[in-house]
């Protein structure tokens, strides 16, 4: 119930400051300095000064497979907009993958890109792949919505 209330509160407060969602994004996730950004519906948790993205508040259509705090990237975020590190795919019943990627932030968005894990039908990595959907990810900041 209490996990219910929070992801209301956490809906509401991005719909309507997003500012707020950063200041308890703060706290709750353990991050110093994190902003709301929207990575495809999921609502992340980045903090420039930690290097890391979490799921803050992932979409609907995630559940059972990603949940708060889970880990999409681990890096070095620089001053100069450079992003290089580690990102993750997840797969239901699978640990995530790592790949590396490098990108950068520009008005308000994060483009990482990297050969991403591609999966069989367990979660056995078969290769990587450049034009994979996990391949390019992008994040836009919530303070511009």
């Amino acid at each position: 119930m209490r996990n219910l209330l929070a992801t209301a509160v956490t809906t509401v407060l991005v719909l309507f400051a997003p500012q707020i969602v950063r200041a308890q994004m703060d706290g709750a996730d353990g991050l110093r300095n994190a902003v709301a950004y929207d990575h495809n519906g999921s609502t992340m948790a980045v903090s420039f000064a930690d290097g890391v993205i979490v799921y803050s508040d992932p979409r609907a259509g995630l559940a059972g497979m990603v949940r708060p705090g889970d880990v999409v990237f681990r890096g070095k975020m620089r001053e100069e907009g450079r992003i290089v590190g580690t990102a993750y795919v997840f797969k239901r019943g699978c640990a995530p993958a790592p790949y590396a990627v490098e990108g950068r932030e520009a008005n308000q968005t994060i483009v990482l890109t990297g050969s991403a894990p591609i999966r069989g039908k367990g979660c056995e990595i078969l290769g990587r792949s450049s034009s994979s959907p996990n391949a390019r990810l992008v994040f836009h900041s919530m303070m511009s919505l």
